[in-house]
């Protein structure tokens, strides 16, 4: 008789969040513009000009930390954000660099 064992090996299942948060975001005051272009990354846009984030979200937080044109190195910041198809609100209150300190309500174009 042989016996046969199946093992399952799960891993953590990556947060989908970011297949919603693909695409372009403009703040409802129409100051902040920001395109998310993959599961880690995202283009905020300077006088018509896009710097770049890296990003790492969970079920209700976002890190973010900047990676771009000015080579400078900033440390990751962590916030409260809330998702739905059309509306995103990140809480940027403790500071978030090249970000205004407040809560900014975004809706997808």
């Amino acid at each position: 008789m042989i016996t046969l064992t199946i093992i399952e090996v799960s891993g953590c299942k990556k947060n989908d969040d970011y297949k919603t948060l693909l695409g372009t975001w403009v703040s409802k005051d129409l100051i902040d513009t920001l395109d998310f272009t993959s599961d880690t990354s995202f283009n905020k846009m300077y006088s018509g000009s896009p710097d770049y984030f890296k990003y790492e979200s969970s079920k209700d937080s976002i890190t973010i930390q900047y990676s771009g044109k000015l080579f400078i190195y900033v440390f990751p910041t962590t916030h409260h954000f809330q998702l739905n198809e059309q509306e995103l609100s990140i809480d940027f209150s403790n500071g978030c660099y090249g970000f205004r300190k407040q809560i900014i309500n975004f809706t997808k174009r």
